[in-house]
């Protein structure tokens, strides 16, 4: 028979454990392929685990709730020789030291919004239900910290911060905002509102007027009279299109003046 856990019990054979609050050491303090980060706590430097999310730590940007047990403190510091090494590394081949028992989450030092307002002023007159600066009706929001902000500031510039915000948001009403400092995209039920300048780059395969030359990377640029080194060569074939849509607008206005013409000496005879 299957032993049975006794659910009032930690899954921890250790019961002692403690919250901390540490600060994130100031070099080579995060593994993002194992999600291992180095924190400094009591006088010690520790490699523990922490909760994965969508925001990558920062010494700058964060402090450390960590939540572990006493034995930890005690015993799993990283030793001075291992300093150099990616955190919770053994060796420079990368293989995994022990990871003691602990977890870790992120605790903001900097000050960060939720709400934001429209990145262009015509956004609101093609899409309804914009709204993203009440936090009532914002939803769902993911929104990186403002780096000229901590916690400690104080509102006293007059301006409104949900101009200065950016990221992905959405409201309760269907809508959903893509900001960034200089661009927006807002989708609602009317269709998607684009600020901001657009930029188009066209592939190898359509390049207008000039087209890949294939054997460039052959030759060196530096050479002055090499045509064949410059990376781009009229497009010739683009070229013929043009003229011949050239020569084609010509033969219908030459057939509009004829009937033109033909119809003023049909009036002439009336």
């Amino acid at each position: 028979m299957p032993k049975q856990i006794n659910m009032d019990r930690p899954s921890s054979d250790q019961r002692s454990w403690g919250f901390y609050v540490a600060e994130i050491v100031k070099d080579n303090y995060y593994n993002p392929l194992h999600q291992i980060i180095r924190i400094s706590l009591k006088g010690r430097i520790f490699d523990l685990r922490i909760n994965p999310g969508n925001e990558n730590p920062s010494y700058v940007n964060h402090l450390v709730l960590a939540i572990v047990p006493d034995y930890t403190l005690n015993y799993y510091y990283v030793p001075t020789e291992r300093l150099g090494l990616a955190p919770g590394t053994l060796n420079s081949a990368g293989n995994l030291a022990t990871i003691p028992q602990g977890i870790c989450f992120l605790l903001d030092k900097r000050q960060r919004l939720n709400t934001t307002a429209p990145q262009n002023g015509s956004a609101g007159f093609s899409v309804s239900s914009t709204n993203m600066f009440d936090p009532k009706k914002v939803v769902t929001a993911i929104s990186p910290p403002m780096l000229d902000r901590d916690y400690t500031s104080v509102n006293d510039t007059g301006q409104d911060l949900n101009y200065g915000s950016i990221g992905l948001f959405i409201n309760r009403d269907g809508c959903i905002l893509l900001k960034s400092t200089g661009a927006s995209i807002t989708m609602g039920k009317e269709g998607i509102h684009i600020g901001g300048r657009l930029f188009h780059e066209s592939s190898s395969v359509e390049t207008g007027p000039l087209s890949d030359n294939t054997i460039s990377d052959l030759v060196g640029s530096t050479i002055p009279t090499a045509a064949a080194a410059w990376p781009k060569m009229p497009n010739f074939g683009q070229f013929a299109n043009y003229a011949n849509t050239g020569r084609t607008f010509i033969a219908v206005c030459d057939k509009v003046k004829a009937g033109f013409q033909l119809a003023s000496a049909l009036g002439g005879l009336m």
